[in-house]
This record gives structure tokens, C-alpha cells and sequence, in this order.
């Protein structure tokens, strides 16, 4: 049954977008190595069968390959996990690897309707609006050797048809990810249905469009910085010695595939961070005390 007592939506600063990030960092800094069990965790469960279905898929049919993303229905139940962690570790408990579970123990079933409506539709729109899967453009691509097809390949990547159907696709895939960004959390805590959660969840971050531009920005700035001065580093090292620079590279690889489980973990939880802003910024039971602010 749908919660009648439906929290307000807060519209929050444009900064807030950034302390997505930050509050979720600390949550991760302060349980570094339980966090780091369930990134690992979380990784294993999802991708794997994603592989392996993938695999017995274009070994069967090749045009069956896309559902190979079938269990990625599974993620708003990983997400209702990682927000039990969250949840206990800010109340002074320390995140276990049976938080992970929580989802597939409470509300599984809308969970998996939410998570098979944004697989279905994520399909659909990469099926029938994107433009790298149009006839045309796949027909150039997979023969752009060619002098004559790269000019015709360079004119359909340039063309209005092109780029208004790239437009539309990016449109399409922004809203469904930002219903399902939030929706999760919406229904274990306001023990809503698929649908409502969904629409609520896109209501919100519409809401709070500034905050989300920053919030997607941030990364992409830290990352541009982060790449900018590792490849200055590189550059040095190479210059030093081929081997040395050949050494700098495979380590900074190294380095990206050990911290990816905490990544994880931070990216997931910015979502609970994100519902608590906006849904209970005024709200004591929630754990964090965010700033006073408007409601939409």
C-alpha cells in the first residue's frame, strides 16, 4: 500500500551537489575496509552473470546480445543494500556484508519491477532512438576503411538527422536515469510502488537540476585534473626512460583497479545522500544535519 504521508521536495543549493560527493566520501573514508568487501562484492554479483549471459548469448544468437544486461535488474535491490549500510553506519554501526541483502529481503518485488522497467527501457531507447544503432550508421562503421566511406561516415556524424536523433537519445536516457536514481531509496522509505518512485525520483532532480549539474560536473573536473597531471607525470617519466614510463603506466592501472570497489561504493551511496537532502533535509531521524533550505 502507497504512504500518503509523501515527504516535500527541497530544492537545495547548487553546492549541495558537490557534498553528494563528500558526505558519501566520508561515509566510505570512515568504514574504509567494510566498504571495500561490499564494492568487491557488489562487482562480482552483477558483473559476472552479466558476462556469462552476454557470452551464451552472441555464442547462440548475436541480435540476443543486448539481453545480456538482464540482471541488471538486480541493481535497485544493490542499491536498497548499500543504503542499509549507509543507514547503520551513520547510527554508529559498522556496514556488514548482510546490509548488501537488504533489498532482496524488503520490497523485492517493486525493486524488480523498477529495475525491469529502466532495463526495458534503456533497450528500447538504444534499440530504437539512438543513432549508432540505425542501419546507416552501422553499415559505415563497420566498413570506414575506405577513403569513400569516411567521408560519408564523417558526413552522417555531422548531419541534422544525426545529431538531433543523438540530441533525443541523450534527452531520453537523462530522464530514465534520473528516475532511477533516486527511486530505490523512495520506495524503502516512503514504501511507495514502482511507478510513483520513478516519478517521484525525476520530479526531485528536476527540482534540484543545479545541484545535479554539479554534481555530474565534479567528477568530470576531477577526473580532466587527475589525467592532466598523470599525463604530465608520464610524459616525464617516459622522457626519463621508455621502461620507466611503461612502469608509471601499468602501476597508475594498477592503482585504478584496486580503489574501483570504493568508487563503487561512494558513486551508490550518493544516492542515499541525495534522497536524505532532498526528501528529509529537515528531518532529524535521517543522519546527516544538511542545510535549512526551500521547498519546491
Amino acid at each position: 500500500m502507497e504512504n500518503n504521508n509523501v515527504p516535500t521536495i527541497t530544492r537545495c543549493a547548487a553546492r549541495r551537489g558537490w557534498l553528494w560527493w563528500t558526505e558519501a566520501f566520508k561515509l566510505v573514508r570512515d568504514a574504509a575496509g567494510a566498504w571495500y568487501g561490499l564494492g568487491v562484492a557488489y562487482c562480482l554479483m552483477l558483473t559476472l552473470p552479466v558476462t556469462l549471459i552476454s557470452v551464451l548469448l552472441v555464442q547462440t544468437l548475436t541480435q540476443l546480445a543486448p539481453l545480456g544486461s538482464l540482471p541488471m535488474i538486480l541493481i535497485p535491490c544493490f542499491v536498497v543494500g548499500f543504503i542499509a549500510a549507509g543507514w547503520s553506519q551513520a547510527r554508529g554501526q559498522k556496514p556488514e556484508i548482510h546490509h548488501l541483502f537488504a533489498g532482496f529481503k524488503s520490497d523485492v518485488k517493486t525493486l524488480l519491477v523498477i529495475g525491469a522497467i529502466t532495463v526495458a527501457l534503456s533497450l528500447i531507447i538504444n534499440s530504437f532512438v539512438s543513432p549508432f544503432s540505425s542501419p546507416e550508421y552501422l553499415a559505415l562503421a563497420q566498413n570506414i576503411h575506405t577513403g569513400e566511406n569516411i567521408e560519408a561516415f564523417s558526413a552522417l556524424m555531422f548531419s541534422s538527422s544525426f545529431l538531433l536523433s543523438l540530441l533525443l537519445w541523450g534527452f531520453l536516457l537523462s530522464l530514465l536515469i534520473m528516475a532511477a536514481w533516486l527511486a530505490p531509496a523512495v520506495v524503502v522509505f516512503q514504501h511507495t510502488t514502482a511507478v510513483p518512485a520513478l516519478l517521484r525520483s525525476l520530479k526531485a532532480l528536476c527540482v534540484n537540476w543545479r545541484a545535479l549539474s554539479v554534481y555530474i560536473l565534479a567528477p568530470i573536473v576531477v577526473i580532466i585534473c587527475c589525467s592532466f597531471i598523470l599525463g604530465v607525470v608520464s610524459v616525464i617519466f617516459s622522457l626519463a626512460a621508455a621502461s620507466a614510463g611503461t612502469l608509471f603506466a601499468t602501476l597508475i592501472v594498477l592503482l585504478v583497479f584496486t580503489f574501483i570497489p570504493w568508487l563503487v561504493s561512494v558513486s551508490t551511496l550518493t544516492a542515499f545522500v541525495a534522497y536524505c537532502d532532498i526528501f528529509h533535509a529537515q528531518d532529524h531521524v535521517f543522519p546527516r544535519d544538511f542545510p535549512q533550505s526551500r521547498n519546491a
